[in-house]
C-alpha cells in the first residue's frame, strides 16, 4: 500500500480489518492463552519501577518515575474496574505499520490483505490493542519508518471514517471505543 492511503483505502483496510478480527475471534476459543498480556505487562513495568535502581535503567528522574508509577498504577486499576479479564480475547497482531503485511490489488474491490510479514508483537488479548496502531495507518501524515506515540492519530477523522467502516463489519461496543486512550496509554 501507498505509505498515505486513500479514503477508499481507508474504508477498505478497515474492512479487511475487521473481517480478519472476525475469523480470529473464530478461532480464539481453541487457542490457548499467550504468556504476554496487557495487564501482565503492565504488573512487570510496575515491578521495574520500583527497583531501586529503576531511575538509572530507565534514565528518568525520581519523579518522572513517580509519575510513571502512578500513571501504570491508574492503568492497572482502570482494567479492574471495566473488568477487563473478562473481555473477549483474540490473536492480534499490533504493528500494523502499513510495510508489515502485503496486499493483492483487485480493481473491482481496491485490495485484500495477504500475508504478515513480522510476527514479533503477536499476543492474544483484546483486538482494541490493534487500534492505536490502525490509527496511524489511517493516519493522513501516513506510514513512517520512525514513528512517535502521539495520540493525536486517535482523533483524526480518517480515523473515525476506518472505526465507522470497520464497524459496520464487525461492531465494536461503547465500552471498547471508550478503552482507546487506555489502548494508547499502555504503548
Amino acid at each position: 500500500l501507498p505509505k498515505i492511503l486513500t479514503d477508499d483505502d481507508v474504508r477498505k483496510l478497515a474492512t479487511e480489518i475487521a473481517e480478519f478480527h472476525q475469523a480470529c475471534s473464530s478461532i480464539a476459543p481453541q487457542l490457548a492463552p499467550t504468556s504476554n498480556s496487557i495487564k501482565g505487562d503492565a504488573v512487570h513495568f510496575l515491578d521495574q519501577l520500583e527497583q531501586t535502581k529503576s531511575s538509572e535503567v530507565f534514565g528518568l528522574s525520581q519523579a518522572d518515575i513517580s509519575t510513571v508509577r502512578r500513571s501504570t498504577h491508574q492503568f492497572l486499576v482502570e482494567l479492574e474496574n471495566i473488568t477487563f479479564d473478562d473481555w473477549p480475547k483474540i490473536p492480534i497482531l499490533l504493528d500494523w505499520n502499513l510495510g508489515n503485511f502485503s496486499v493483492q490489488r483487485d480493481t473491482s474491490n481496491g485490495f485484500q490483505l495477504m500475508s504478515r510479514w513480522d510476527y514479533d508483537w503477536f499476543r492474544i488479548d483484546t483486538r482494541m490493542l490493534d487500534f492505536y496502531f490502525l490509527s496511524r495507518a489511517a493516519s493522513h501524515t501516513g506510514d513512517k519508518t520512525h514513528f512517535t506515540y502521539s495520540p493525536h492519530t486517535l482523533i483524526e477523522p480518517r480515523f473515525v471514517t476506518f472505526l465507522q467502516a470497520y464497524h459496520a463489519v464487525y461492531p465494536l461496543t461503547k465500552e471498547e471505543i471508550e478503552f482507546l486512550p487506555s489502548a494508547y496509554q499502555f504503548f
